[in-house]
């Protein structure tokens, strides 16, 4: 058969083929209008082992319970055809479907179920395709009983055909839903994946892989993309593509301190689209921490419309992370119920990553909204909200250069939110220009005070551009211990930074420098103040330049 959508093949067979009568014949398909028909096994074809020419397509034909030997003996012999699975088969091991062989379920139901044996279930050789298949792992949620690579559905390795696994349902197994190493092509589309406990999908090593529209419900089973077999920044991995996944762990309980990630690609990934996913974390905490997008060691990945929920007890560690990564787009994501970081960016080969029109909200008072270290270069974040933040919106920590901070909002909504909203510890020639730090003024919210989004520089942060930003909050009476009035702050060992044309409403200093002789002098030009700012600029730095502002 050619130009056959196996999809709405299927679709007519769940519907039309639900007579049972038509157990056990063949199914013979009008090669112009796709109606299917049912004849008679011919004399001898039992168990499938006969086809008959012009359009028709063997029945498998089996008895319910039967060795995986006997049905993988059954497939070879009807090697390169479209076999017709007719009934839910339990099988002792794994079964092997031959190269260029598809598997078509008859109906609802149609598939194997493992029994009595520690093993993968079916394994795809290149070319192969499973449409509309149970996997009935039939074993629940084990832990530590499968060996690495397991899996419901195992790509035969070094295989160069794209392998297809379509609206399937893979269920009730401790290890992985679909794994493949060494392969070059797999589509995984529209399957349903339930209470699995390990991996939805991993594959290492491998080159088109594409993962879409898939839900995985009842078991932590993640997405995992590896390069090699260890954490290197060299890429072998590539072109994997995440699309419209749903995740919903909302009704599960983890295994106490128990850690999950929901999308990892990892060693050395290059060529990656991870797009509109939607994850959510269990609403219960069992000591438990969730970890969103993880891009560790790959280039040229776009991360974007991913909604990352943290659950009612806001268990995410981090929502997206980028670690050794080079040329990587977060962008249209958001991250909802944060404990730790919503955005991690780290290591000294990270650079060029770029944090744009994200919505990180609803953190814990510990929460951070984003971390950038270990010398991170030329980050920037652009067209961002950070609502809910604990101690800072972005911080960098560490050396670092050339990053970008342009045309941010650092909103605090709870009164007993006391964030800073830039910190910069370090970084070297960043520009932060264009932000809006304060309190968010909208219908039922309470505007927060405290000790608020301000920017502060510390720690050799030098030659930094700080320009065009409007930075407005309430400072109550009394301020947390160690905290200081200051909007922006420029402190320990800072100097050559220009802050220029700011607006700020603040009840306390606008600008202040360091106490240096020996540190560059700051440029300090055009800013403005509003409200109860006591000092608009407060140099202590002799070397300053050109002092002069709106007041």
């Amino acid at each position: 058969m050619t130009n056959l959508d196996y999809s709405k093949f299927t679709k007519k067979l769940y519907t039309a083929l639900t007579n049972t009568s038509n157990n056990g014949k063949l199914l013979k398909v009008n090669t112009t209008t796709g109606s299917p028909d049912f004849i008679d096994v011919p004399s001898g074809g039992g168990g499938g082992t006969t086809s008959v020419t012009g359009g028709n397509f063997p029945i498998l034909n089996l008895p319910a319970t039967v060795s995986a030997a006997t049905v993988t003996t059954t497939l070879n012999n009807l090697a390169g055809q479209t076999v017709i699975v007719d009934k839910m088969y339990t099988v002792d091991g794994g079964v092997t479907v031959p190269a260029d062989t598809i598997l078509l379920a008859m109906y609802e139901g149609c598939g194997f179920k493992l029994t009595g044996a520690t093993n993968s279930l079916l394994f795809l050789s290149g070319g192969a395709v499973i449409n509309g298949l149970t996997l009935d792992g039939n074993r629940g949620n084990l832990t530590g009983t499968y060996g690495f690579g397991f899996a419901l559905a195992r790509l035969i390795s070094n295989s160069t055909k794209l392998v297809q696994i379509i609206d399937c349902t893979l269920k009730n197994y401790g290890a992985g839903a679909i794994y493949g190493k060494n392969i070059n092509g797999l589509y995984a589309f529209n399957n349903r994946i339930d209470g699995v406990y390990r991996e939805a999908i991993m594959t290492q090593r491998s080159q088109n892989v594409w993962f879409e529209n898939n839900k995985i419900t009842n078991g932590p089973a993640t997405a995992q993309f590896h390069g090699k077999d260890s954490e290197v920044p060299t890429a072998i991995s590539k072109m994997f593509r995440c699309i419209n996944n749903v995740w919903d762990f909302s009704n599960i309980t983890l295994d106490a301190n128990e850690t999950i990630l929901f999308i990892e690609t990892w060693g050395g990934v290059e060529d990656v689209v991870i797009h509109g996913n939607r994850m959510l974390a269990p609403n219960t905490n069992n000591s438990n921490t969730v970890f969103g997008i993880s891009l560790d060691y790959t280039k040229y990945a776009t991360v974007s419309s991913n909604y990352i929920d943290g659950g009612d007890a806001k268990i995410l560690g981090y929502g997206l992370e980028a670690a050794g990564s080079e040329d990587c787009t977060y962008t249209d994501n958001t991250v909802n119920g944060y404990k730790g970081l919503a955005i991690s960016i780290s290591r000294s080969e990270t650079r060029n990553i770029k944090v744009i029109n994200n919505l990180i909200q609803n953190g814990t008072s510990s929460g951070w909204g984003c971390q950038v270290i270990d010398g991170a270069q030329d980050v920037l974040f652009q067209g961002n909200t950070f609502r809910d933040f604990g101690d800072y919106g972005i911080r960098f920590n560490g050396t670092g250069s050339g990053s970008q901070i342009l045309n941010n909002r650092f909103y605090i909504r709870s009164q007993n939110f006391t964030g800073v909203g830039i910190f910069n510890q370090g970084a070297k020639r960043l520009v932060v220009r264009d932000n809006i730090a304060g309190p968010e003024f909208r219908p039922g919210v309470t505007a927060g005070t405290g000790y608020l989004n301000r920017f502060y520089n510390s720690d050799s942060g030098t030659y930094c551009t700080i320009s065009s930003n409007n930075v407005s909050c309430q400072v109550p009476s009394t301020l947390a211990t160690g905290a200081s009035s200051v909007a922006i702050m420029n402190y320990g060992s800072t100097g050559g930074n220009v802050i220029e044309n700011n607006v700020i409403q603040y009840s306390g200093i606008g600008i202040q420098t360091e106490t240096s002789t020996t540190q560059p002098g700051n440029r300090i030009v055009a800013n403005r103040s509003f409200g109860n700012v006591t000092t608009l600029v407060n140099s202590q730095n002799s070397n300053d330049k050109k002092i002069d502002y709106l007041a």
